[in-house]
């Protein structure tokens, strides 16, 4: 297939260390390094679809502030998983309006664990909010998503950083994953050893694809930062710029900027050249 976009971003899940994601996506506006496709699980495909769908990092961010992302995670007892994410369906419906993939300025794959078959699947065309809203579904926590008679959970299950949309279509990809495996002193408690166990068992889903990347953001610090720490919105923002833009900084510290400059104008003077021949 021909690979019509410079530069794919594939978003992590992660809860809220997926804030993360914003800060990296504004770093990659600031240095020139224009996103053209975006895939992501749980809250990399929340923060994909509202980048995709024309709003600005910190856009994204002052919306995570004003309408408490955590608050999205409203409790409802009554049914399977404890938590329910239907305020997360009503601000998609708010922001976005036309619930459809063809509603958003840039394409955009959503990755979302279909526990009939147990695999991973993308979406990326026809309704929209209820596979975001499927891909953002913990498990056990949060209430599983019923569509067209399949079950359906989280993304990150299966595939917390789902690359595979983008090599057809991209020529680069870049990785951001937020979710570190990091060593840890003590892990003690129910809560404690729960999320560590989903962790390790995510990150079985992410190794070999972090290998696959044109490009690899790693929020290390994003690791300290516990799965419901949404009132961190601006740290988590500031870490995401923070790694995207050492990344960024390694890439270009040995260029040559005046042979780069030479380059270029060297280019433009060609197609002028070619112009007036026309």
């Amino acid at each position: 297939m021909h690979k019509q976009y410079n530069n794919g971003v594939a978003l992590s899940g992660g809860g809220a260390r997926g804030l993360a994601h914003i800060g990296v996506l504004q770093a990659l506006d600031d240095y020139g390094i224009g996103v053209d496709m975006v895939s992501g699980s749980s809250m990399g495909s929340i923060i994909g679809t509202f980048y995709c769908a024309g709003y600005k990092p910190k856009e994204i961010l002052s919306l995570a502030k004003d309408k408490r992302f955590g608050n999205l995670f409203s409790i409802n007892l009554r049914r399977l998983g404890g938590l329910s994410l239907d305020a997360l369906y009503g601000i998609l419906e708010e922001y976005i309006g036309k619930d459809d993939f063809s509603a958003l300025e840039k394409p955009m794959n959503v990755c979302v664990t279909n526990m009939n078959t147990g695999h991973h699947e993308i979406y990326n065309e026809g309704p929209l909010f209820q596979y975001v809203v499927a891909s953002a579904s913990i498990p056990v926590i949060i209430q599983p998503q019923y569509i067209n008679g399949v079950t359906y959970v989280d993304g990150g299950l299966t595939n917390n950083m789902p690359v595979e949309p983008l090599f057809d279509s991209c020529k680069r990809v870049i990785g951001v994953f937020v979710n570190a495996v990091i060593p840890m002193e003590e892990v003690r408690g129910v809560k404690s050893i729960a999320e560590r166990c989903y962790r390790l068992a995510v990150w079985q889903t992410v190794r070999n694809r972090l290998a696959t990347c044109d490009l690899v953001i790693e929020p290390e610090k994003a690791s300290h930062f516990g799965a419901f720490d949404f009132q961190k919105a601006q740290e988590l923002y500031e870490i995401g710029y923070e790694s995207a833009e050492e990344v960024i900084y390694q890439l270009t510290r040995n260029f040559n900027m005046d042979r780069l400059m030479t380059l270029r104008d060297q280019k433009t003077m060609q197609d002028v050249v070619e112009a007036d021949k026309e």
